[in-house]
């Protein structure tokens, strides 16, 4: 079947920001600053099929709506220290806050449209409409073949709560002594975050195939199969806990050296340390920890487990940086550069949540997720 309903709509998005700054020139040689800064999202659309829900009139497909306040605050100083140094100190904070839901989250389209019990029960988590998905032959209700609420119909993690802040301060020192350019300093983080997603419809996902409704592996349809109740397979998002979060402890080191060696050849030296604390969790049960080498899983803060599962870090991350400029002649400059990074993973703007939620493909709904850690265990 060829697709043949087109449908048109509105789906709004809205922003509102704004930034303010204050520098001061404040006696005894300090710079100070600061600065504050907010970003307030919000977009939203209904389903293309109404109660049906199906692909939305929102951004990018989007049937639900989604609101975001940002916020980000730095502060500092800049002072010299005698007649040979110079130091900075700065101070950053941030806030990630995105909220999500279904268009129809306060309805019980499944229990009052569709007759299916034990789907929408009752619960703010469990509004909405669930996910109809047709697989082989037969019907194309639409571009997806589905329709209902979810990640994979309207484009909408729903319903989704994250709350995300890091705090972070930062030191440098530096001094030049003759034709080198000495700097060194830290920087001390902390991070925070709150993740409570539903990555499958927390309503219900039902599949349909074509199956169900053949001869013995011919023919068949997959519409059949839905208007005869056959369901094929089942599967929904659920959370037992809406208040597991993560922490973590984020120190970088680091000390370098620019040499101008001769007045067109410079050479930049430097090394970096980076100290990834163990993820810990808020509360005893509240994640899970997996250790690969027993086979075992260490749930947080019960029996002998702390709350970051008694794993620790190798401390081998060290990051060097080389760097070399050449000044050819006065309109050219040759530059070439080495340096390592490491990564500290996904979900939020910076922050793995592995460790309190479990990994794709888990066939029992909780809570706990099972990470497994880098470095030895205790």
């Amino acid at each position: 079947m060829t697709d043949n309903f087109i449908g048109s709509g509105t789906g709004p998005y809205n922003q509102n920001s704004f930034d303010t700054r204050i520098d001061y020139n404040a006696p005894r040689g300090f710079n100070i600053f600061g600065r504050f800064s907010l970003d307030y999202f919000n977009l939203s659309g209904t389903g293309t099929l109404g109660v049906l829900g199906g692909v939305g009139f929102g951004p990018g497909g989007l049937n639900g709506s989604s609101t975001v306040h940002n916020y980000s605050l730095a502060t500092g100083f800049d002072k010299p220290v005698g007649t040979l140094w110079l130091t900075d100190f700065r101070f950053g904070y941030f806030k990630y806050n995105p909220q999500t839901a279904y268009s129809d989250g306060n309805a019980t389209p499944a229990t009052t449209l569709f007759h299916i019990p034990g789907l929408n029960r009752g619960t703010p988590d469990t509004g909405g409409s669930p996910s109809f998905f047709f697989q082989g032959n037969g019907a194309q209700l639409n571009s997806n073949a589905s329709f209902g609420d979810g990640l994979n119909v309207g484009r909408c993690n729903c319903p989704l709560t994250e709350s995300e802040q890091q705090f972070q301060f930062v030191n440098n020192w530096t001094r030049v002594k003759g034709d080198h350019q000495i700097k060194f300093g830290a920087d001390i983080r902390y991070a925070e975050n709150l993740r409570v997603p539903s990555d499958a419809n927390r309503t219900g996902i039902l599949n349909f195939n074509s199956g169900d409704t053949s001869n013995g592996g011919t023919g068949g349809l997959d519409l059949a199969t839905f208007l005869l109740g056959d369901v094929t397979s089942f599967n929904r998002f659920v959370s037992t806990s809406l208040n597991a979060a993560e922490r973590q402890k984020r120190w970088f080191f680091y000390g370098q050296d620019t040499w101008r060696v001769t007045p067109k050849f410079s050479f930049n030296y430097g090394l970096r340390w980076e100290i990834y604390f163990p993820e810990t969790v808020n509360g005893a049960r509240n994640g899970g920890f997996a250790n690969l080498d027993q086979g075992i899983i260490r749930v947080a803060g019960v029996g002998n487990n702390g709350l970051n599962g008694n794993t620790t870090n190798a401390l081998t991350a060290f990051a060097p940086r080389l760097g070399i400029a050449y000044q050819y002649d006065p309109k050219t400059v040759i530059r070439l550069g080495y340096g390592r990074s490491y990564d500290i993973g996904v979900f939020g703007s910076n922050f793995g949540h592995v460790v309190t939620q479990k990994p794709a493909g888990s066939r029992q709904p909780g809570s706990l997720g099972f990470q497994p850690q880098l470095g030895r265990y205790e």
